[in-house]
């Protein structure tokens, strides 16, 4: 967590791990398979995902979005190149006890 003020980190984490009292040489040398000398905080390659999503709300908010997301029973598509995304079909599947393959 960074402090938004200043951007000082006050806490990081990484999981797995490792014990201090355990260390010995082969833990710098050896290749572990959960890797717990990797400081995932610092050295750690993510997709941005989640963070995205924060930015894509913020600026949806600010241009008005209303909360609401019209899907017409037709669908909904970005393009005529894209499929469209058909929400009652899946639930429809759904209430009959079958399997959406959309």
């Amino acid at each position: 967590m960074m402090d938004v003020q200043t951007g000082d980190v006050r806490v990081m984490m990484s999981n797995p791990c490792f014990d201090p009292n355990r260390l010995r040489a082969s833990s710098f040398t050896e290749r572990q398979s959960e890797a717990p000398m990797l400081n995932r905080s610092l050295a750690g390659r993510y997709p941005p995902g989640s963070v995205f999503k924060i930015l894509i709300a913020a600026a949806a908010l600010e241009t008005g979005f209303s909360g609401t997301f019209d899907c017409p029973p037709e669908g909904f598509t970005t393009s005529k190149a894209n499929p469209r995304i058909r929400d009652h079909e899946f639930y429809e599947a759904q209430s009959k006890g079958h399997v959406w393959r959309g």
